[in-house]
């Protein structure tokens, strides 16, 4: 059996760790701050709707459930990882810069190993697949936070039903370019 090589997807001779060091650390960035954000919106949620968390159980203030007041879970991600656009933004970057760096240097070393048609394997697969782990990374994170709203929101204090929309955590609140990536609103 073959064994894979990573490098045989990249520019011979040029590094990969800078890219990759700066993926992962915006990447871990951006879901610490979705997270707090998700956490905030949540929090706001259960006060609005009459409702308080005290060590993981939710409870009324009056004691009484209200009906249906708790904001849908819809409403709470949306937005919250519109950071996602950030990192596909760092990812079809470092494609430009590799099909620049590649047809700008003329070493004959690197022209002789990249012959024209692996010049778009060599230079977006790799930033591509990134992106795509990133995407579904998040996906993920967005699943196990509404199975955390299903787990602790009362049955009684339920919004009516609507179907769940995992991708409404990637599109921004507000298209303004001034209040894209305030997260706390």
């Amino acid at each position: 059996m073959k064994k894979f090589d990573i490098h045989r997807w990249w520019i011979p001779g040029k590094p990969m760790w800078g890219f990759f060091t700066l993926v992962v650390v915006l990447t871990l960035g951006l879901i610490l701050i979705s997270e707090d954000a998700l956490s905030a919106r949540m929090l706001r949620a259960l006060s609005a709707a009459g409702l308080k968390m005290v060590d993981g159980k939710v409870f009324a203030y009056g004691g009484v459930h209200p009906a249906g007041t708790m904001a849908s879970v819809n409403d709470i991600i949306r937005g919250t990882f519109q950071t996602f656009w950030l990192v596909l933004i760092v990812c079809l970057d470092r494609i430009g810069i590799s099909y620049r760096g590649l047809r700008r240097d003329n070493s004959i070393y690197i022209m002789k190993r990249v012959p024209a048609k692996e010049t778009f394997r060599r230079c977006a697969v790799i930033p591509l697949l990134t992106a795509l782990a990133v995407l579904i990374l998040m996906l993920v994170l967005v699943l196990l936070f509404r199975a955390r709203y299903m787990a602790i929101i009362p049955p009684e204090a339920m919004p009516p039903a609507e179907p769940f929309r995992p991708f409404y955590a990637f599109i921004p609140r507000s298209w303004n370019p001034w209040e894209m990536f305030r997260l706390y609103y």
